[in-house]
């Protein structure tokens, strides 16, 4: 898929609608603890396994359980298939193994040229305590509109007249609740959320991670919304709503009303917990359903770009396919800590800054003097009152 005409202006669009995401999911009150994003953790003998796109593999779950079980002894009803994916980019499957093997065995399945671990993956915690923007009887904007004015959005649509149209958003998440007139009120054809997939199924969860999917991608049951938020952010239209309970307190367009949403839920009702694997899934279905922009705000701590789920990011990233992911809620752990997929070299990683917190910085010297940096001061911010020796490099300065 070739990088489209709208490509810079409107991902630029996006990334300023994932940030309104990040804006909104991080106000804090100023004595909370902010959320945690979790660890990804490997979930114990699973494995999602990659054969050779040219070796045409058919049936890849009759080639995985008749060969481990005819040259390795793994009983049939030990292996228990999580998520088949067959696409232009990537043909394979993930399973667990309960019996007894070894990494040597999953490798030695024929034709494949990939063995990946598989991990869990938290939901980010919800905030609970928010600082509401003070708003007078009279004012005229909400939260929204000024994020568009701060992000850019409102030059787009006011100056460029860019709505989205024609443009595919996929949109990685809990899943979408697309009854809301908002969002169009129907699911496929011409509607707005047009496209998308179930991966995991309602009961999925971190105690029944077993997924059914369904081509019904609804989200009516999470606690959080989250994937109806995100979509809302990208392409509703609460403009001429008359029916009650969705009349909004202010008629509001988001960032590309006129674009059409693709939902790929991989997260149950509960909300809790997903997997590398359906992550994996869900980016290579997402582009082959034509998506132009996937968005996703799921990933936790991590830096590793081996992964299954960064790969997909940056096999579809050269595909002129553009993926604009949430860098994580995992500040409070420390400088340069960032979130996993949003670190795969085909992302664009997209965070909002509401710190309440700073680093100092300080040198020890020889004599127990305690010199601390203070950003914006002469002599490169170094500060200290009383005159001390500092070794650099094995040399003694006076100061």
């Amino acid at each position: 898929m070739a990088p489209t005409t709208f490509s810079n202006k409107f991902t630029d669009t996006i990334a300023a609608a994932h940030l309104a995401v990040e804006n909104e999911e991080n106000i804090v009150e100023a004595n909370s603890t902010p959320s945690s994003s979790g660890n990804y953790e490997p979930i114990p003998n699973a494995y999602l396994i990659e054969f050779d796109l040219l070796k045409n593999v058919k049936n890849v779950e009759q080639t995985i359980v008749e060969f481990l079980e005819s040259s390795h002894g793994i009983r049939q009803s030990t292996i228990r298939m999580r998520q088949i994916i067959s696409s232009s980019l990537f043909n394979g499957a993930s399973f667990s193994v309960d019996s007894e093997h070894s990494i040597k065995m999953i490798e030695s399945i024929p034709n494949v040229i990939a063995v990946y671990p598989v991990y869990s993956i938290p939901a980010p915690d919800p905030l609970k305590n928010y600082i509401p923007l003070e708003r007078n009887a009279d004012d005229d904007e909400t939260h929204l509109v000024i994020s568009h004015d701060l992000t850019g959005v409102d030059q787009v649509h006011q100056e460029m007249k860019v709505f989205g149209n024609g443009v595919r958003v996929a949109v990685i998440d809990t899943g979408v609740d697309y009854s809301h007139p908002a969002l169009g009120g129907c699911f496929g054809g011409q509607c707005k959320v047009g496209f998308g997939y179930d991966f995991v199924g309602n009961e999925y969860s971190a105690g029944n991670p077993i997924p059914i999917p369904d081509d019904d991608p609804m989200d009516n049951c999470s606690a959080s919304s989250h994937g109806t938020h995100v979509a809302g952010i990208v392409a509703a239209n609460g403009t001429g709503i008359t029916q009650a309970g969705f009349i909004p307190f202010q008629p509001f367009l988001g960032v590309a009303p006129q674009a059409t949403i693709g939902a790929y839920r991989v997260f149950g009702c509960a909300g809790d917990t997903t997997s590398s694997d359906v992550m994996t899934a869900a980016i290579y279905r997402a582009f082959d359903d034509k998506a132009d922009i996937i968005t996703m705000s799921v990933g936790s701590a991590g830096a590793y770009t081996e992964r299954s789920d960064m790969i997909a990011a940056q096999r579809v990233s050269e595909q002129g396919v553009y993926l604009t992911f949430s860098f994580g809620n995992a500040g409070s752990m420390g400088l340069q800590t960032c979130g996993s997929p949003s670190i795969s070299p085909g992302a664009i990683a997209v965070a909002s800054i509401d710190n309440l917190h700073a680093a100092q910085l300080q040198l020890f010297t020889p004599d127990n003097e305690t010199i601390f940096y203070l950003p914006g001061t002469a002599f490169g911010g170094w500060q200290t009152t009383v005159q001390s020796i500092i070794i650099v490099n094995g040399e003694f300065f006076v100061r």
